[in-house]
């Protein structure tokens, strides 16, 4: 397996950056709105997890994603949970 040159791997901190700056917009996003979303970025992959209440949400996780970072590839690894089920396995005391 080949390596990618040093010279053409981003920085570090350009990864950072890049993963805040898609956090803050599946944040502010109307379309998502979600803060719980967990941004990881590796060299040209882009991996978005966490749980959303409806498709159109997920949906709108890769359409934001591809906005922000269109140069990415992108790993959409978020599924939807329904709210029913949240409700039906909390414990309250």
């Amino acid at each position: 397996m080949s390596e990618i040159p040093a010279a053409a791997q981003p920085p570090p901190e350009f990864e950072h950056y890049a993963g805040e700056r898609l956090r803050q917009a599946l944040t502010a996003d109307p379309r998502v709105s979600d803060l719980s979303l967990q941004v990881h970025i590796v060299a040209s992959n882009v991996f978005v997890t966490g749980q959303v209440p409806t498709q159109e949400r997920l949906d709108a996780v890769f359409d934001v994603a591809l906005e922000v970072l269109p140069d990415h590839v992108l790993h959409n690894d978020v599924s939807v949970i329904s709210l029913s089920e949240v409700a039906s396995e909390e414990h309250i005391s």
